[in-house]
């Protein structure tokens, strides 16, 4: 066997024919590694000893290949155009719009729900009626039933959410982001004001009779408003990795007092679905306010655990399931409410389930809106070193 080697110093070689029974190998490929170490490059050939081979090369070198160049990859003419090409990222980009624009659409579908339900449940005579006899279904049950329900809203009391709001600003002041616990904080305090503001201004619409104290405004519900205020300040002030075991925690404290406010007789669904739509639509504007001052950025650790979301969601849906279904049944076998007293039994039964179902929804879209965000940190993330 005959070993040819051809060596062209400092040229690339765009073309080589050979001729002879091994003109089918093509000579493009040459070895890169010791061509990029030495600034050459090389061609191997193995043909027969009685063949003739003749190599027809460029009569003048070509533009030189730098010593660290990939022979596979063309040289980066342009970094503007070329996709491997990095640039560094200025603060307020893309990412910082789309956040806040995220933050603005969930504020604006909660404010949605809060209206809608007033318009539907409290501002029309048939909501009214349904919510009325709900209210009242609550005599039909037990004395044990009532005085669970009244331990479980005792432990809502301005106490408690001033050590709430307290632990909020601390762990936001530990994790050195002030502005978010101050949103928090404010978010949180203000939720709870505007809820007891709008009880005592908004009145309810005369459109059933009734005892005073069934036509006395309940919208929406103050405790409701301070549970659900808790849940979301804290996940929004848990450290992104810490989220998915806030989360459960708060979601199980709202929807427990959602659904006894309603349980006790204290108030209608309207007023717990109000409460949480109201306070998640002031916390995405807190975040929207963040967003446009460049304190909230990409993460890809406050993501929810899609197995926590799914339980969280699989009880949401048993709740809502169960609670629609009794409505289904009160209008397709009317017989089953013809005694006025079974009707609000069955309204008492499903409205509280929905309440609770509705509670668990609102909840997880919270955390699920702001999973891919880190709050509060006005430092770019580290971005992952490109191979």
């Amino acid at each position: 066997m005959l070993l040819a080697t051809i060596v062209v110093a400092d040229a690339t070689i765009p073309q080589i024919s050979a001729t002879g029974s091994c003109a089918q190998h093509r000579l493009s490929h040459l070895d890169k590694g010791e061509a990029a170490a030495a600034g050459r490059v090389g061609v191997l050939l193995r043909c027969s000893a009685h063949e003739t081979i003749r190599l027809d090369m460029p009569s003048q070198p070509v533009a030189s290949i730098p010593p660290a160049a990939s022979l596979d990859e063309p040289p980066i003419d342009d970094p503007a155009t070329d996709p491997r090409a990095t640039t560094p990222r200025r603060s307020g980009s893309k990412h910082i719009a789309r956040a806040d624009v995220r933050f603005a659409v969930a504020g604006l579908v909660a404010f949605g729900g809060a209206l809608l339900t007033w318009l539907l449940l409290v501002g029309t005579e048939t909501g009214q009626r349904l919510e009325n006899a709900a209210l009242r279904g609550a005599e039909f049950r037990s004395e044990a039933d009532r005085q669970a329900a009244l331990d479980r809203l005792a432990q809502i009391s301005i106490a408690v959410f001033a050590v709430a709001i307290v632990a909020c600003f601390v762990v936001g002041q530990l994790r050195k982001r002030g502005w978010l616990a101050a949103v928090v904080v404010g978010v949180m305090g203000a939720s709870v004001v505007l809820a007891e503001l709008l009880k005592d201004v908004l009145s309810r619409p005369d459109l059933v009779g009734g005892p005073a104290w069934l036509l006395r405004n309940s919208f929406p519900s103050g405790s409701a408003a301070i549970a659900t205020a808790v849940a979301v300040g804290g996940i929004l002030v848990a450290p992104d990795r810490l989220r998915w075991l806030v989360l459960p925690f708060g979601v199980a404290f709202a929807a427990i007092i959602s659904e006894a406010v309603q349980t006790s007789g204290w108030h209608r669904l309207s007023d717990s679905i109000g409460s949480s739509c109201l306070v998640i639509a002031i916390a995405m504007g807190g975040l929207f306010v963040l967003a446009r001052n460049g304190l909230v950025h990409e993460s890809d650790r406050g993501g929810v655990d899609r197995r926590l979301s799914g339980g969280i969601s699989v009880i949401a849906g048993v709740a809502l399931a169960l609670g629609t279904f009794v409505l289904v049944l009160i209008v397709l076998f009317p017989l089953l409410t013809t005694p006025i007293e079974a009707r609000r039994a069955l309204l008492q039964t499903a409205f509280p389930l929905i309440g609770t179902g509705w509670t668990l929804v609102a909840i997880l879209a919270v955390a699920r809106v702001i999973g891919p965000f880190t709050l509060g940190d006005r430092r770019e993330p580290r971005q992952p070193a490109r191979r």
